[in-house]
């Protein structure tokens, strides 16, 4: 994995101590339209570091965290580079009270944009903005009408049949995807389908000699990872409270099952990358379809992640909630959990802890995988986070998250106020350090 690009700055003495965590949302080609980032923080660069481009970067990576920051208002500014030269770049700003992540998302609908109109100076879906819009559903992004709520209102632009659309939070990406393609074909955004070697160091040799050598110009096309997702290790289970993918049956694997009426979970093909995946089935209105594990370790006594990937079912087009995984005391009397929130446009993520709710505004879709992170910060005051496919979808940072003898037991499953809703689950991950996605 990847590491950190960590700044550590003047000291202060608060607690949670004021940080910012910055994630990468864009739909640029990493390795054929840009092969290096740089950071800065108000103002203050960073060093150009290589991406890696065997990454998604489409679906949020982790590019940075500084530390020690004072309360107010920060800078941060995203410069991609191709061959040394700027690809894209954007500056957001994002107010710092404690621990705080934010998702910069820069769209190929971007590049050639200048933004220096008043105070829209920043771009977005290839729109000038206010720096606060950083993801198009901040209090800064009121007047900025949504470019989509589902990838059909993106269209295709004229983009080959290989680059797909996608709604993210409102804003179209264009999205090269090499599975549209034959195997030994990658799908460049201009090109379409084309044989793998092509890119950026593609076509006429410089001076005649062939590209095996030290490249002509910029860094190396492939080299370490040193920019990617969230630090931690390559496997994620090494170091996990607990790891499970449902290859094995749930009998040897998890404490217990518990169904009401005939609501079903259990194990079935295929799952989403081993042979199996947990199939749960809640049918009338309450009901609880739960598989339930409780680590010998002591879970989560300073905060932690619980990170699963999850298949959600058609929105039934009402405000009913779906429950579909919690972390609690020993008797799931107080917790913690991921719900998604049914509305007519499809599903919105929720944090549940006790008798609070947050609900975001991204819109999840029935029908495919997306990957489930929740961040718990356990104090008075505390941050709670989840992120979707690595995008802070939804945050509380006032919630008192102390419970009754601790965060001791994990239930993965769903508990609906509708009727007869089922979630597949598959690689569930509960650990002290972030999984990634």
């Amino acid at each position: 994995m990847g590491a950190f690009v960590v700044l550590a700055l003047a000291a202060c003495s608060s607690d949670p101590a004021p940080a910012l965590i910055v994630d990468l949302k864009t739909d640029l080609a990493a390795g054929t339209e840009f092969d290096g980032l740089r950071l800065y923080l108000d103002g203050a660069p960073g060093e150009l570091e290589p991406v890696d481009d065997t990454l998604d970067w489409d679906r949020g990576r982790r590019v940075g965290t500084f530390e020690g920051l004072t309360r107010g208002i920060h800078h941060v500014r995203v410069e991609l580079t191709s061959a040394g030269s700027t690809a894209l770049e954007r500056t957001i700003a994002v107010e710092v009270r404690g621990p705080t992540a934010t998702t910069i998302v820069m769209t190929r609908s971007c590049v050639g944009v200048t933004c220096a109109d008043g105070l829209a100076t920043s771009c977005l879906g290839g729109r000038c903005v206010q720096p606060e819009c950083v993801e198009g559903t901040e209090d800064a992004c009121v007047d900025l009408p949504s470019q989509c709520s589902a990838a059909a209102d993106c269209g295709d632009a004229g983009a080959p049949a290989c680059v797909l659309a996608r709604c993210e939070a409102g804003t179209c990406f264009a999205v090269p995807d090499d599975d549209e393609c034959a195997a030994d074909e990658r799908c460049d955004f201009t090109a379409g389908c084309e044989p793998r070697g092509g890119g950026m160091d593609a076509g006429p040799d410089d001076a005649g000699a062939p590209d095996a050598g030290p490249p002509d110009a910029g860094p190396p096309d492939v080299g370490p990872p040193d920019m990617g997702t969230d630090a931690g290790p390559i496997d994620p289970c090494e170091t996990a409270f607990f790891c499970n993918g449902f290859e094995g049956s749930l009998a040897s694997d998890w404490d217990s099952v518990f169904r009401d009426g005939v609501s079903e979970v259990e194990t079935v093909t295929p799952g989403r990358t081993g042979s199996m995946q947990l199939r749960a089935r809640s049918v009338e209105p309450g009901d609880r379809a739960i598989a339930f594990v409780s680590p010998p370790e002591a879970m989560l006594d300073g905060g932690g992640w619980l990170r699963f990937y999850a298949m959600l079912p058609a929105s039934p087009g009402t405000s009913e909630s779906l429950r579909i995984a919690r972390v609690s005391n020993p008797l799931y009397s107080e917790g913690t959990a991921v719900e998604v929130m049914a509305t007519a446009a499809g599903w919105r993520p929720e944090i549940h802890h006790q008798i609070q709710r947050e609900t975001g505004t991204m819109t999840l879709d029935a029908d495919r995988w997306y990957c489930f992170e929740l961040f718990l910060e356990v104090g008075d005051p505390a941050v709670v986070e989840i992120y979707v496919d690595g995008t802070l979808a939804v945050r509380r940072d006032d919630l008192d998250t102390r419970i009754t003898n601790g965060y001791r037991k994990l239930g993965v499953g769903a508990t609906t106020s509708g009727t007869n809703l089922e979630v597949q689950y598959d690689d569930v991950v509960l650990s002290a350090e972030r999984p990634g996605c």
